[in-house]
């Protein structure tokens, strides 16, 4: 773990918008392309369709991340992800990441950024719980 350098709390928040702006983009163009115009003026998917946008955040965020040690975002920022104890990361450990997003990140990522600012190893609670630190990359 000592070799690890700690990321920025600014390029954590970049590229983590990095990421949700290609997964809302995503899930906007799919949804206006594929959903069925309702009766409040927007567009709703049914059924299976709604696999294919969970399925997109699922390989993006999570395969990725799990294979490569960082989403799209994070590699662009050079950042990745670890276990605290400095080993890889596997599927697992992302999912437990991610399944906190929710509440991480809304309303605006403020208690992500308190809990970034606030615990010894700056780990927000999908870290906190999947038992990993964001770190730079020093590859």
């Amino acid at each position: 773990m000592e070799d690890h350098k700690h990321s920025s709390l600014s390029k954590r928040i970049f590229a983590t918008l990095i990421d949700y702006i290609v997964v809302l983009t995503f899930f906007f163009l799919y949804i206006i392309k594929f959903g069925e115009p309702n009766e409040n003026g927007s567009y709703t998917i049914y059924g299976l369709q709604n696999l294919i946008p969970l399925g997109f955040w699922f390989i993006y965020l999570i395969v990725f991340e799990s294979i490569f040690e960082a989403s799209i975002g994070h590699y662009i920022l050079g950042l990745k992800v670890i276990k605290c104890d400095g080993g890889r990361i596997d599927l697992i450990d992302s999912i437990l990441r991610h399944i906190i997003d929710p509440i991480d990140f809304l309303p605006i990522g403020i208690p992500a950024i308190i809990c970034i600012e606030n615990t010894p190893l700056h780990q927000r609670l999908g870290d906190l719980c999947a038992k990993t630190i964001v770190v730079k990359d020093v590859n």
